[in-house]
């Protein structure tokens, strides 16, 4: 398991390269915040991800309070400092 600050991540062997995203209702009670944040983490991501195609790698995030504050921008650059890691 990969951490930061915003989410951690759990990368499984897939046939099929996948992307899951979990927010629970402790994070926010409001489905419209939590709906935004998995738009935000699968834009930022998503971009990216299709590198992980050949490799047979599903993620799945398990994101953190903290990123209903954040920007598109600082999710983006987080999920980049994460991918160094790799």
């Amino acid at each position: 398991m990969y951490k930061t600050l915003l989410f951690g991540l759990v990368v499984l062997k897939s046939e099929e390269p996948k992307v899951g995203i979990i927010i629970s209702k402790k994070i926010s009670k409001k489905a419209v915040d939590r709906n935004r944040v998995k738009r935000k983490v699968y834009q930022a991501v998503g971009e990216d991800w299709k590198d992980f195609e050949n490799k047979g790698i599903m993620g799945l995030f398990l994101v953190r309070s903290v990123i209903l504050e954040k920007s598109y921008e600082e999710i983006k650059k987080t999920w980049q400092e994460l991918l160094k890691s790799f």
